[in-house]
């Protein structure tokens, strides 16, 4: 039987690892930049690889992510804690907080100075899903 647990901070850690090929092979192609792409909880991921000072990871990319689009992200983890959709992910508020683009703002606003960042969100999405990505936009372009 397999054993499909796997916390959000193990999602973040395999998703900066990918990054990290994916800016070697854009270096290695030439490429002129990354763009990112993410929807909901992708959103959140793409949002989380805006805040990594690449530098620090030891990769050499000034200026290698031009932007982002985050289609109904969510940028604050802490409203799920208490839902049936933590069930599995077992995040607890310090972990929810710990792992949500809101918490790396203002590192990921300074960061994303020269990027360009798109923040959207569906007609129909919740109220929730609107505050957040309303909120997340205004901050970061505070930067």
């Amino acid at each position: 039987m397999y054993n499909f647990s796997v916390t959000v901070e193990q999602i973040i850690y395999q998703v900066k690892q990918a990054m990290i090929q994916v800016i070697q092979l854009a270096q290695k192609r030439g490429s002129r930049g990354i763009y990112l792409c993410g929807h909901s909880a992708g959103g959140q991921l793409a949002a989380m690889m805006l805040c990594v000072d690449w530098s620090v990871e030891g990769v050499d990319c000034p200026d290698r992510i031009k932007g982002a689009a985050l289609l109904s992200g969510i940028y604050d983890l802490r409203p799920l804690v208490k839902t049936y959709v933590n069930d599995p992910l077992k995040m607890t508020e310090e972990s929810a907080w710990k792992n949500s683009p809101m918490c790396y703002i203002e590192k990921s606003g300074n960061l994303s100075k020269s990027r360009e960042v798109l923040v959207v969100v569906a007609q129909h999405d919740s109220p929730e899903f609107k505050r957040q990505s309303e909120k997340y936009q205004t901050v970061n372009n505070s930067y």
